[in-house]
């Protein structure tokens, strides 16, 4: 088991390299490590069971925290919740393990050596953990790099997947290099330093790229955090209060558009009165009022949010729902513990793709709920012509963990990757104003009540990325495929 102690270690340090720690400078060198100890493994039983045990411990140190919405908030007790998680955490230990270990077998198996096979692989499989049974991205390693300037104009033009090639492209190279100057190799005669020198200055010139000019005028607005207490939102007997309380928070402010949390009012849209909600108009200031609520229609129950007017109403309705939280997928095993998992509005559908952005005033707005963010794919229909994201998210199910801070690294890809600025609005934190690189303009505090007041520019343009989606990374991972299979045939015809 000593021999193990590295894997647990270097998986356990990958907590340090997201937020709300944020040592994206390290990660390269924790993957450099990593390599180095998976290729001391001499059979392939060894390194699976080593690649195992790194995975694990990636995922159970950083995301242990989601126990608390089911022992606190689902009526599951604190061994029971724990034990659903560390489950997860094994289920999603698999993709990087099978990355590690199909590295290990084509390299000595098929004695295939490049310093692009395992970024291929890691990718390829980090790509399939964010697809399969309806995917779950958390924790994919290019979001490290939120924060890095190097890495901004590969997320505009390849997202979060082409950067965590690239980053994992980095460690092999400070592998690389760390092996030559272990063979006593002078560092200037190394390949591999001039390769990563050249990399690093690749890495710069695209960091430069801007692919869009800001609107001419800018948007008035307020975020309301309106920290309600999620053990007390769904109790019917508070819901005047919670609507009093954004009632008042809403007269203080002077701004034209107003943004209020996911399900900010804790009962269904229906009966919600159009008098109440006329009354915010009474503030001369206000245009526009963006309110989350659960809706009624047709026989299901979605999670909206509605965009209110003096003269209309719009809405935007969830599509990427979170299992297990929006919904419960169906068979025998999971209709048992819906049963016994108690947090209440889980019985959710998914709106209708929405194929353009929402024209509110003089802007154009891409809209996501919540765990929608962790995506890509919700936005892309809607976010070519639009001037800015907005995310309504209630992290509260999370508590006063590193969840919150996590989810917004999140956030902070999108804005980068689509080069549009992002409104963050959420119930307890993190509430935040985000630019079109990615930088934190105002951001509100967390467990508090809050009025984050902006003037803020759109953006107008698209990024590589905006236009052609995932669809550059599969080609970039398809050369690279095809230039190794061809760069090991030549090698054995020779």
């Amino acid at each position: 088991m000593i021999a193990q102690l590295p894997f647990v270690l270097i998986g356990s340090s990958f907590i340090l390299c997201f937020y709300p720690f944020n040592l994206y400078f390290v990660t390269p060198f924790l993957i450099a490590f990593l390599l180095y100890f998976i290729e001391k493994q001499k059979n392939l039983k060894k390194v699976f069971f080593s690649s195992f045990i790194f995975s694990s411990f990636y995922f159970f140190v950083s995301i242990n925290w989601l126990h608390i919405s089911l022992s606190e908030f689902g009526g599951i007790n604190l061994f029971f919740s724990n034990l659903i998680i560390l489950l997860l955490c094994f289920y999603l230990a698999l993709y990087p393990t099978a990355s590690l270990i199909v590295y290990k077998f084509v390299k000595t198996k098929a004695r295939i050596d490049s310093i692009l096979l395992l970024p291929l692989l890691w990718t390829i499989f980090e790509i399939l953990r964010g697809t399969l049974f309806s995917g779950f991205p958390w924790l994919s390693i290019g979001y490290t790099q939120t924060s890095n300037l190097l890495f901004i104009g590969v997320f505009k033009i390849g997202g979060s997947y082409l950067g965590s090639l690239c980053l994992i492209l980095m460690g092999v190279l400070i592998y690389k290099i760390f092996l030559s100057f272990k063979e006593d190799l002078p560092l200037w005669k190394s390949k591999y330093l001039l390769l990563f020198l050249t990399f690093i200055i690749i890495l710069f010139g695209l960091s430069k790229l801007s692919f869009s000019e800001k609107t001419s005028e800018k948007v008035s607005l307020a975020i309301i955090q309106g920290n309600v207490d999620q053990s007390l939102k769904w109790n019917h007997t508070n819901q005047s209060l919670i609507l009093d309380k954004y009632f008042k928070l809403a007269s203080e402010t002077k701004s034209n558009y107003i943004f209020l949390p996911e399900t900010s009012f804790p009962l269904l849209r229906n009966r919600i009165s159009n008098s109440y909600l006329d009354k915010y108009f009474d503030n001369k200031y206000l245009k526009f009022l963006f309110f989350g609520a659960p809706e009624y229609e047709s026989g299901n129950f979605y999670n909206s949010i509605f965009i209110k007017s003096q003269i209309d109403e719009k809405k935007y309705q969830k599509i990427k729902l979170v299992p297990f939280g929006d919904y419960f997928p169906q068979n025998f095993l999971v209709n048992w513990f819906s049963e016994i998992f108690k947090i209440p509005m889980s019985n959710f559908k998914s709106g209708a793709v929405i194929n353009k952005p929402f024209q509110i005033g003089d802007f154009k707005f891409a809209i996501s709920i919540c765990y929608e963010d962790i995506f890509s794919s919700p936005l892309a229909h809607q976010i070519n012509d639009a001037n800015f994201i907005l995310n309504f998210t209630n992290d509260a199910w999370w508590g006063d963990s590193i969840g919150p801070d996590q989810h917004l690294q999140m956030a902070i890809m999108r804005a980068i990757e689509f080069e549009k600025p992002l409104i963050r609005s959420t119930n307890n934190g993190i509430s935040t104003i985000i630019n079109e690189n990615g930088n934190v303009i105002e951001i509100g505090n967390r467990d508090t009540i809050e009025i984050i007041e902006s003037e803020s520019y759109g953006t107008i343009g698209s990024t590589p990325f905006s236009i052609y989606g995932n669809k550059l990374i599969y080609l970039i991972l398809l050369t690279f495929g095809i230039y190794i299979f061809f760069r090991r045939y030549f090698s054995l015809s020779q």
